[in-house]
């Protein structure tokens, strides 16, 4: 089994990322790109490790309508332009962002 360090991004076959960029609990996926200063972060929600009864929650994605704060996860070849901020999203393939985004599914 392999872990990862809590805040290091789950990345996919060689994602670009400019100078300067933040990518915290997230999953990139293959060939995205992500610009100078952008931001790319997830809401971690994991059960506590030290605690053996510790189990996930499972809770729905949605509450009123609006989607819960999760880890951010980006589908191949996504771009995200430079000073752009994207939290608690999800981008499906093949997207090429302009603006932020928070607590969003991007079709």
């Amino acid at each position: 089994m392999f872990l990862l360090p809590p805040r290091l991004p789950l990345t996919f076959y060689c994602p670009l990322w400019q100078e300067h960029t933040c990518v915290l609990h997230s999953i990139v996926g293959w060939g995205s790109t992500v610009g100078r200063w952008a931001r790319v972060e997830g809401t971690p929600n994991d059960p506590n490790p030290n605690d053996p009864r510790a189990r996930m929650d499972s809770e729905s994605l949605f509450k009123d309508g609006k989607l819960l704060p999760a880890i951010t996860i980006l589908g191949c070849r996504v771009r995200i332009p430079a000073e752009v901020l994207i939290l608690n999203s999800i981008v499906l393939p093949h997207k090429e962002l302009s603006r932020s985004f928070t607590n969003q599914i991007i079709l």
